[in-house]
């Protein structure tokens, strides 16, 4: 987790200069599942950064690891505060 939450920080570094904001997509995978997003979120938020949030895509919100569809009420919960 905090590699990731690294990896993320190092980014919005390098796109802050520009105007770019860097946003979190629910993809495939570990990165996709809501709990790991929200916990990156909240990682970079200890760091003082508090504009990453998270984009939501139905149509890839469900693979071998998550399936967002099928509790999308409970996975509402968890990431609604962090969406763009």
């Amino acid at each position: 987790m905090q590699r990731e939450i690294g990896r993320i920080y190092a980014l919005r570094r390098v796109a802050e200069p520009y105007g770019c904001k860097v946003e979190l997509y629910s993809h495939d995978g570990w990165f996709g599942v809501a709990d790991n997003l929200v916990e990156v979120i909240d990682g970079l938020k200890e760091r003082g950064v508090k504009d990453v949030g998270i984009v939501h895509n139905f149509l890839t919100a469900r693979d071998g690891l998550h399936g967002d569809t099928a509790n999308f009420a409970l996975v509402w919960k968890s990431i609604s505060s962090h969406m763009l």
